[in-house]
């Protein structure tokens, strides 16, 4: 992010966003697919991206995380959602990111502040949020998790789409291309983190591993692959 979009989005930002909250609110919110039982395959971009993994799993539900759409090119396989959840990296690369995707692939939204208008509007589905701090979530119980109508707001996309697998209860969860060292650079190399929000990677990882904990919990079985 520029200087600008800083100063907007952390001074300006503030004071007018319960507004658009309330805009938020009045949006139509619907269902994400059902996913009960179901075993599910979630993609990110880390170098350690299995592309055989993707052809294995062909079959099983998948979620795609920011830009994995930098590899299509490698591989026939397609998401079946897409999960998006930094307004930078939305307002600069949208476009691009919505054009790529399969015609029957649900966007999903998961961000604070950015709220797309005009043409995009009606391609996502928009995700209720709730702001937390690691200690919140931490504090939080499984239940209350996996019963809350809201998303909590973790520091990766990846936190997004563990508590969708948690509010459906899926059978199985399997994990390539995320391993939260953004110094090893991405599975593309076009791939960078300039101009969006940046990563802050401990943070992340440690909202992982309290979700995979309670997927233990819930006997929710995780395989990464992440090193």
């Amino acid at each position: 992010m520029n200087l600008f979009q800083k100063l907007f989005f952390y001074t300006v930002w503030p004071r007018i966003n319960l507004l658009f909250s309330i805009y938020r609110r009045l949006l139509i919110f619907n269902e994400l697919p059902k996913l009960f039982d179901k075993e599910v395959l979630l993609v990110g971009t880390s170098p350690q991206l299995d592309l055989n993994l993707l052809e294995r799993h062909s079959e099983s539900f998948s979620i795609e995380l920011h830009r994995v759409h930098k590899i299509f090119h490698l591989t026939s396989w397609r998401p079946n959602v897409l999960f998006l959840g930094d307004e930078a990296l939305l307002i600069q690369q949208g476009k691009e990111i919505i054009s790529s995707q399969n015609i029957n692939t649900v966007i999903v939204l998961g961000c604070g502040f950015w709220i797309p208008c005009g043409d995009w509007k009606n391609k996502f589905i928009y995700l209720k949020l709730r702001q937390k701090s690691i200690d919140d979530f931490i504090s939080t119980d499984n239940y209350r998790l996996q019963n809350a109508k809201s998303y909590i707001v973790g520091d990766s996309v990846l936190c997004l789409a563990m508590q969708y697998c948690i509010k459906e209860r899926v059978k199985r969860i399997v994990i390539t291309g995320v391993n939260f060292n953004y110094e090893q650079g991405y599975m593309e190399k076009s791939i960078n983190n300039i101009g969006i929000n940046q990563p802050k990677p401990t943070e992340a990882k440690n909202q992982y591993l309290y979700f995979r904990r309670v997927c233990s919990d819930l006997g929710i079985e995780v395989v990464h692959d992440f090193k």
